[in-house]
C-alpha cells in the first residue's frame, strides 16, 4: 500500500465543523426530526449515509441565529467520486423549500463542468440527470428554469431559477457589462445562493502572500461582491482539493468548512474501486497488450457472472501530443496484425517477466486455457479504430472541451457507446464522471521531466478513475464494493471492482507518485509480492564493521484469517456485564464530592443498569455514546473487527454486544436517579474498557 501517513490537513482544527459535529451528536439534537423525506423522494439516486450527514450539517448551520453572519459561506470538502453533485442537487431543493431561495448561480472554472451540470439539472432524458421526474414537494410540481442573463423580477410560482456559467464569463459580464448585460445592481435585487464547484480554483487571491498583488476584479473578489449584495445570500463551495497546508488558505477556510469526507475514508468504506499500481519495464506496446488482456479478462468474468452490458474502458496517458498519436498508431497496427500464435508467444514470454503480478498471472493463466483464435477475434472486435477515441487538444482546454468528445466521453457507460480505449494528453479533467474506467496506462517518454506537479496530476487522474461502477449483479445494483468479503470474494470477481494503473518503472517517478498519493490520502496498493524500501545512512555509519559485516533480521508475520475473529469472545471479552465505578466516570466531581469523602464499602453501594444492549429502548443512548468515540466509527472498527457487517449488528448481535449489560456502581447515599448525561459518561467509560482490550486493538 502506497499510503504511509495522514496528510497534515487531517490534523488541523476546523471549529465550525467540530461545533456542528458536537451539536448533532449531542443528546439534545434530534437527528430523526429532519429526515429529508422530500429530498429522498425527488432525487434520482438514493442518498448515501455520508451525503445525508453533509445535508444535516448544512441544515444545522442554517438554523443558527447568526447564520447570516457566520454561515453564509460554507465549504464541503468531499472526496473525488463521492457524489458532491448529488449533495449540491439536494442542497438546491433544501434551500428552496426551507430557506426560501429561488435564484441560484452555479459556477465552475471550466465549460466542461458547466455543460455536464446542465445535463445533471435540466436534461431529464439524460442518464446523468440527478432528479426524479417530475419534482414534487408538498403536492406542488417544481420546475427548473435556465437563466441566460439575470433573474426575473416577477418569478413564476413553484419555480427554481439557475444561472450556469463559468467564473470567467461571470466576471467578464459583471466587470465589463455591455448593453442590457448583467450588472451587480441587477443581482442586488435578489436573494441568491451561489454554488461553486471545484472551488479550489477560486482562491488565487488568498494564496498570494503580497496583499497589494491581489486583484480587485479577481474571481474571488467577484464572488465576495455578489455574496455581499444581500445579507441573506449564501455561497456553498464544493471541492475534493483544499490546500489548507497553505496558511492563507487555512485561515480563510478554517471556519467555513462545514463537512469533510476524506478520500481514504471513502475508499475504506467501499464506495470506490480498489486501486493497484502495476509497474513494468516493458515497452509501450507490451504494456498496452497486457492491459488489453486484463481488460478483456474482466469482460469475460462479467459475462460468466451474468452481468449485463459490462464494458471496461482503458485510458492511455501521455505527456506529449506527438507521442500519444504515435502510440495510438502503433497500438492499432499491433492489434490489427495480432495472431493467435503471436498472442500465445507473448503470454508465455511475459509469464516469466511478470510472475510477481497477481493480476497479470491470473490473466495469462486464464487466456492460455482458452481458444486463442477466438480471443484474438474478440480483441480485434473490441479494440479498433471504431472503438478508439483520441482527445489530443492539449493546452488548457481539457479532454471535454470538444462537444463531440463531451457527448462520447460522458456516456461511456451507455450500452450503445462503442468506445473502449481513450488516448489523451490532457489529464482526466474535472467534469469527467466516467465510472467504467478500469485500466490507466502511463506511457514512457524519453527525456521526461519527473516532477511533483506531474505526479500530483497522475494521482488526481487515478483518484477520479477510482469511481465505483454500479453494475447489476444477481438482479441488484450496488454502489459499494460487493466482492470484498463473503463467498463471492474471489480474486477473479474482485477484478470487477479494481482499477489498475500500469505505470513506468522509474524509481524517482514512483517515489514522487507515492508522495502524491499520500498528499491526497489516496490508497494505492502495489500489484506484486514485494515492496521496495530505500534508506539513507550517514557516511560514518557506512565505515563501521556492523554496516560492513553485520546481519539484518526481521520477523516474518503470518496473517490470521478474519474468520478466526467472528465474535466478541474471540477477542477475549467473555464477561457480558461491565461494572463502572460511578465516581470514576463522572466529570462533575465537585458536585458529588460529599458521597466520596470516605471509602465506600461493597454493602453501601447499589448497581444501577445504565444500558442493556438487548433492550431496543436503550439503543439511542448507546448510539450516542458510540458516536462520541472515534474508535467506533465503522471504517475504524472494520480494521479491528473485520467480520462485523454494520454498527447495528455490533450493538444487537449475540455474537457481539447484543447481550452486554453496563452497570454503574453507585453509593446508596446518592439517592437520585442517574441522569441521561451521567449515563452517557458511564457508558463512555464502558466502551473505552472494550476498546482497550489488548487482543482487540
Amino acid at each position: 500500500m502506497a499510503k504511509t501517513q495522514k496528510g497534515s490537513a487531517r490534523n488541523k482544527p476546523f471549529p465550525t465543523l467540530e461545533k456542528a459535529r458536537n451539536s448533532i451528536n449531542s443528546l439534545f439534537f434530534d437527528n430523526d426530526k429532519h429526515d429529508f423525506a422530500y429530498l429522498k423522494d425527488n432525487l434520482k439516486h438514493k442518498l448515501r449515509r455520508y451525503q445525508e450527514s453533509a445535508l444535516l450539517y448544512l441544515y444545522w448551520s442554517q438554523i443558527q441565529d447568526n447564520a447570516d453572519e457566520q454561515y453564509n459561506q460554507l465549504l464541503f470538502n468531499m472526496a473525488t467520486g463521492s457524489g458532491k453533485t448529488d449533495v449540491m442537487a439536494a442542497a438546491i431543493l433544501y434551500l428552496y423549500h426551507e430557506q426560501g431561495f429561488k435564484n441560484f448561480i452555479f459556477i465552475s472554472n471550466t465549460t466542461a463542468v458547466v455543460d455536464k451540470t446542465q445535463e445533471n439539472f435540466f436534461n431529464s432524458s439524460s442518464s446523468k440527470y440527478l432528479y426524479s421526474s417530475p419534482i414534487i414537494i408538498d403536492g406542488e410540481r417544481i420546475s427548473f428554469n435556465y437563466v441566460n442573463s439575470t433573474f426575473p423580477v416577477n418569478p413564476e410560482e413553484n419555480t427554481i431559477y439557475i444561472k450556469l456559467t463559468t467564473i470567467q464569463t461571470l466576471s467578464n459580464e459583471l466587470n465589463d457589462p455591455g448593453e442590457n448585460g448583467l450588472t451587480y445592481d441587477d443581482l442586488a435585487k435578489f436573494k441568491i445562493a451561489i454554488l461553486a464547484d471545484e472551488a479550489h480554483h477560486f482562491n488565487v487571491d488568498t494564496k498570494k502572500s503580497n496583499k497589494k498583488a491581489k486583484e480587485e476584479n479577481s474571481w474571488e473578489s467577484v464572488l465576495d461582491h455578489i455574496r455581499g449584495l444581500n445579507s441573506a445570500n449564501r455561497q456553498l463551495e464544493f471541492t475534493a482539493t483544499i490546500d489548507v497546508d497553505k496558511p492563507e488558505v487555512y485561515e480563510k477556510y478554517k471556519n467555513k468548512v462545514i463537512y469533510k469526507y476524506d478520500l481514504d475514508q471513502f475508499m475504506n468504506e467501499g464506495y470506490s474501486k480498489k486501486v493497484f499500481r502495476l509497474q513494468a519495464n516493458t515497452d509501450n506496446n507490451q504494456k498496452l497488450l497486457n492491459a488489453v488482456l486484463l481488460n478483456e479478462y474482466r469482460k469475460r468474468i462479467a459475462k460468466k457472472l451474468g452481468i449485463p452490458n459490462f464494458k471496461p474502458v482503458m485510458l492511455v496517458k501521455s505527456n506529449r501530443i506527438k507521442t500519444s498519436q504515435q502510440v495510438e498508431q502503433d497500438f492499432l497496427e499491433m492489434i490489427n496484425n495480432l495472431s493467435s500464435a503471436d498472442l500465445e508467444s507473448f503470454i508465455l514470454r511475459n509469464q516469466k517477466l511478470n510472475a510477481k503480478s497477481r493480476a497479470l498471472s491470473k490473466a495469462y493463466e486464464y487466456w492460455l486455457s482458452q481458444d486463442l483464435s477466438q480471443a484474438v477475434a474478440e480483441i480485434q472486435q473490441d479494440f479498433n479504430l471504431r472503438t478508439t477515441i483520441n482527445v489530443n487538444e492539449g493546452g488548457t482546454k481539457g479532454i471535454l472541451s470538444d462537444s463531440n468528445d463531451f457527448k462520447n466521453l460522458n456516456s461511456l457507460e451507455d450500452e450503445n457507446n462503442p468506445f473502449r480505449i481513450i488516448f489523451a494528453v490532457a489529464k482526466l479533467t474535472e467534469g469527467w464522471d466516467v465510472l467504467n474506467l478500469y485500466d490507466i496506462v502511463r506511457i514512457s517518454e524519453a527525456k521526461e521531466s519527473i516532477t511533483m506537479n506531474t505526479t500530483n496530476a497522475e494521482a488526481q487522474l487515478i483518484g477520479r478513475g477510482a469511481r465505483y461502477y454500479p453494475f447489476v449483479y444477481q438482479g441488484r445494483k450496488s454502489y459499494t464494493r460487493r466482492f470484498d468479503t463473503g463467498r463471492d470474494a474471489t480474486f477473479e470477481n474482485q477484478l470487477l471492482e479494481t482499477l489498475y494503473y500500469h505505470t513506468i518503472n522509474d524509481s524517482k517517478y514512483i517515489d514522487n507518485l507515492n508522495k502524491s498519493f499520500d498528499k491526497m490520502d489516496l490508497i494505492v496498493n502495489k500489484d506484486g509480492e514485494y515492496d521496495t524500501y530505500t534508506a539513507t545512512v550517514k557516511p560514518s555509519f557506512m565505515r563501521t564493521n556492523f554496516y560492513k559485516q553485520g546481519n539484518l533480521y526481521y520477523n516474518k508475520t503470518e496473517k490470521v484469517p478474519d474468520a478466526n475473529y467472528a465474535s466478541i469472545g474471540d477477542y477475549g471479552i467473555n464477561n457480558l456485564t461491565i461494572d463502572v465505578d460511578y465516581n470514576q466516570s463522572t466529570t462533575e466531581s465537585n458536585l458529588h464530592d460529599k458521597y466520596y469523602d470516605n471509602v465506600v464499602r461493597e454493602s453501601d453501594v447499589r448497581y444501577d443498569v445504565v444500558a442493556d444492549f438487548s433492550n431496543p429502548s436503550d439503543y439511542r443512548l448507546i448510539e450516542r455514546a458510540l458516536a462520541r468515540n472515534k474508535f467506533y466509527r465503522f471504517s475504524t472498527m472494520k480494521k479491528y473487527l473485520p467480520m462485523v457487517k454494520s454498527i447495528r449488528e455490533f450493538i444487537t448481535s449475540d455474537d457481539w454486544l447484543g447481550n452486554l449489560k453496563v452497570q454503574a456502581k453507585v453509593p446508596n447515599e446518592y439517592n437520585q436517579i442517574l441522569s441521561p448525561f451521567e449515563k452517557l459518561h458511564i457508558l463512555d467509560n464502558a466502551l473505552k474498557i472494550i476498546e482497550t482490550v489488548k487482543s482487540f486493538v
